[in-house]
């Protein structure tokens, strides 16, 4: 009997590559950008973690090793395969509720038949529906999520997190947002959504 190995493939969403974009915090001398598939490193600690081996071996492999010393990770941001505010709300909901993890994705089908039931999908649409209302917006970065909220009342105000060269730090961007508690950010393979709980 063949296999079809077409469910299994489908069962994941093609997930896309991660941009990790290396630059040096106190001189515009330019940036390093480097593609993870999202296969590999399915979170953005291990995206991280492949960007800064990738970044060795090119210092280690470079003439000029001065040029690669002092730069740090000014962003990182997931490119879906394909990009859906609603699609990354239904993901997060799913989460939320057990049925996914967020790293591999669908639980395994004995745990999915278990819980697959009418009061199951009810559990589900409530974090839906609230992640779906409360999503003040959906992008592939912080940066483009931020330069579309640019002048609302939802918008951030990135000019304290400039550097010399004018551009932002992302990471203390997220840290504050963090911090501050009244946003969060969820990171699904449909694209970051920006869920507002003020």
């Amino acid at each position: 009997m063949a296999h079809n190995s077409s469910h299994a493939r489908d069962r994941l969403p093609r997930l896309g590559v991660w941009r990790v974009i290396f630059q040096d915090p106190k001189e515009g001398r330019g940036s390093w950008t480097y593609a993870i598939p999202a296969r590999a490193a399915r979170t953005e600690a291990l995206a991280r973690k492949a960007a800064r081996a990738l970044h060795a071996q090119a210092r280690a492999r470079s003439a000029d090793r001065a040029q690669w010393s002092g730069l740090t990770i000014g962003e990182v941001a997931l490119i879906p395969a394909i990009a859906s505010a609603d699609r990354a709300a239904a993901w997060a909901a799913l989460v939320d509720c057990g049925a996914l993890c967020p790293v591999t994705g669908w639980r395994s089908a004995h745990q999915a038949r278990q819980i697959r039931d009418e009061g199951w999908r009810e559990e589900v649409r409530t974090p839906h529906e609230r992640h779906r209302e409360q999503a003040t917006a959906c992008g592939v970065s912080l940066a483009e999520i931020l330069g579309g909220l640019a002048g609302t009342d939802a918008g951030w105000d990135v000019k304290p997190y400039r550097d010399t060269a004018g551009r932002v730090d992302w990471d203390a961007v997220r840290a504050d947002i963090r911090h501050g508690a009244m946003s969060t950010l969820r990171q699904t393979p449909y694209g970051l959504l920006w869920i507002n709980h003020g």
